[in-house]
Order: C-alpha cells, then sequence, then structure tokens
C-alpha cells in the first residue's frame, strides 16, 4: 500500500532543528517563515519557561574584533502569534548554556538586546508561545557599542 509523506506534503521550516539552524552574516535584516508545521526537538530546551512546541533555530557569530563590544538585539515585531525568544551558547540541543529569553503577550513583540562576545556562535530559537503556530517574524541587528579596552 502506498504510504503518504505527510512532510512532504506539510513540510516544517528548514530551520525547524537546530542542526539546520539558518546562519545568519548581515549586521541586520528581518525574516518571516510559518510554523505551522514546525515541531520542538527532543532533548530541546523550553524557551523563556515556556514549553512552546514550534520553534525555529538561527545562528549568528559577532566580528572577531575584540576591541569591540557588540549587542545583537532581537525582536519578533510582525509576528501573527504569541512569541519566545532565547539566545545560546553551545553546540548541541540537548546541552545549549542560556544566554537571554524573552517572552511576548499576544499582538506584541518578545525583544531582547545581548552583549555578544567576539567570535562566539550564538544559537537562538523562535517559538511560539504555549505551542502557537503561525507566521512568525524575526529582526535582528548588531552594532559596535563602543571600544572595551
Amino acid at each position: 500500500k502506498p504510504r503518504l509523506d505527510l512532510k512532504a506534503i506539510f513540510p516544517p521550516p528548514p530551520n525547524d532543528a537546530f542542526i539546520d539552524a539558518v546562519t545568519l552574516s548581515a549586521t541586520s535584516g528581518s525574516q518571516t517563515i510559518d510554523t505551522r508545521y514546525a515541531s520542538k526537538e527532543v532533548g530541546e530546551p523550553d524557551h523563556a519557561g515556556n514549553t512552546g512546541g514550534a520553534s525555529a533555530w538561527w545562528r549568528w557569530t559577532p566580528p572577531q574584533n575584540s576591541s569591540v563590544r557588540t549587542t545583537l538585539r532581537l525582536t519578533t515585531a510582525g509576528s501573527a502569534i504569541a512569541t519566545l525568544v532565547a539566545v545560546y551558547t553551545g553546540e548541541a540541543v540537548t546541552a545549549l548554556p542560556p544566554v537571554a529569553a524573552a517572552s511576548s503577550p499576544a499582538g506584541q513583540p518578545a525583544t531582547l538586546a545581548v552583549q555578544a562576545a567576539a567570535g562566539t556562535t550564538y544559537a537562538f530559537a523562535v517559538d511560539g508561545r504555549d505551542g502557537a503556530r503561525g507566521s512568525l517574524a524575526l529582526g535582528w541587528g548588531c552594532r559596535a557599542c563602543c571600544c572595551t579596552r
């Protein structure tokens, strides 16, 4: 008997899994994705203290210049659902040291700012609060604030 390939019919976003995180190279931008068919991986942490359940992943590394402090700003402005955003370091979904997290009520964006260390790769997840699914927007921007040395 033929079987239906539900992932082919209802594909998750391409960055549904931590390992498939989209690497951001621009210093600012935005992306919108549909999380209706996104999932939560086995061992994935609860973002911003909420179980979520439909996450997408990105990663970003600030420039190597150690004399400049960089602030990474994230927002979910433009999302159609209540959102969670969390920033981590680490290289495996089951072992992610948390850096910062934020949650939003319906109709408002989750926003946060992180002081980023040069050369450190940051992974960030955006999820629907309480399992919400739908149109999810991520905006990011970074800037060098001042000299630290």
